[in-house]
């Protein structure tokens, strides 16, 4: 069995936002210092500039023009969060919610959040309908996740109308509703959202709030790929694999779940497994086989652990 999934729920950074899985990987940088050398800005934040502060913490977070420092960068967000920055507050909040750089603490993490929030900060707002969404930090409440996603997702914040989307698709919060799942996903795309794209090729493979439509659900998925989705590479992966509105190329799938694969994807992982395991699109390779559910199984990956149980009894 080929596994797929659906982007589901993300939490967001203050500077930026992208899925769960790529949070700190395609950071927008545009709320980086401009040209502002790294000795002046730690000289401004050190005088309790709060907006340096920030930008001081974002630095260390991604290791832009120093070396990533994660403990750093929960002290200067600190700082700034202190000092009122509602970008701060949310970045902190989040280092709070991952355990980066500081001890993970939901309930903290949700506080902050809240601080953010009450100055309608949609990346905030997003974050904090995710913790009522996955009860974390605060009771399960599916209604105050949509409540939060929609305040966002109305100022067309991308990644809350995501999450609305998926909210309307699984009829969490709200009366099941894909239609509007596609709404909600078709705003977040217009701004080339990756996980959005990537809902959107979903939706129409299979006939979910749109006409069935193979072919436009693969565009979709190439759109959400070359914007670095990495369950679209799989899903684009699977079209090729099965001949879903793309003629069958075992190859072309084979690329695609091993960009996905190399990428950390576990479900990508274990398809690709199943491909040396079948040798199809690559060689027929048994060790690397177990290699790639290995790698799928150390995820936590439940499928890829009996496969490699299947293989290691011969």
């Amino acid at each position: 069995m080929l596994w797929r999934r659906i982007a589901a729920l993300s939490l967001c950074l203050g500077a930026a936002c992208a899925s769960a899985q790529e949070t700190h990987d395609t950071i927008v940088r545009n709320h980086l210092r401009s040209k502002t050398s790294f000795e002046t800005l730690l000289h401004r934040a050190g005088n309790g500039d709060a907006r340096s502060q920030f930008e001081l913490g974002l630095a260390y977070d991604t290791g832009a023009d120093v070396a990533q420092d994660l403990a750093q960068a929960a002290y200067w967000y600190h700082r700034a969060a202190d000092a009122g920055d509602s970008a701060a507050q949310t970045n902190y909040g989040l280092m709070l919610a991952q355990g980066r750089g500081v001890e993970r603490n939901d309930v903290e993490a949700v506080r902050w959040y809240m601080r953010a929030t009450a100055q309608s900060y949609p990346p905030a707002q997003t974050n904090l309908g995710f913790m009522y969404a996955s009860g974390r930090g605060v009771p399960l409440n599916y209604q105050q996740a949509v409540f939060w996603y929609r305040k966002a997702a109305e100022k067309d914040f991308a990644a809350a109308e995501v999450n609305l989307g998926f909210m309307y698709s699984q009829g969490f919060g709200v009366p099941a509703d894909d239609a509007e799942a596609v709404r909600w996903y078709k705003r977040a795309a217009r701004q080339k959202f990756a996980a959005a794209e990537d809902n959107l090729g979903y939706m129409y493979e299979h006939g979910r709030g749109v006409a069935q439509d193979e072919r436009e659900a693969v565009r979709w998925f190439q759109r959400a790929a070359a914007n670095g989705s990495l369950t679209a590479e799989n899903n684009l992966a699977h079209a090729y694999e099965n001949g879903i509105g793309v003629p069958r190329d075992y190859d072309t799938a084979a690329h695609w779940y091993g960009d996905a694969a190399a990428r950390g994807l576990p479900e990508a992982q274990y398809n690709l497994g199943v491909l040396y395991q079948m040798g199809h699109g690559v060689p027929h390779d048994l060790a690397k086989a177990a290699e790639w559910f290995g790698r799928a199984a150390r995820q936590g990956f439940q499928a890829a652990r009996m496969q490699l149980n299947l293989l290691h009894r011969g």
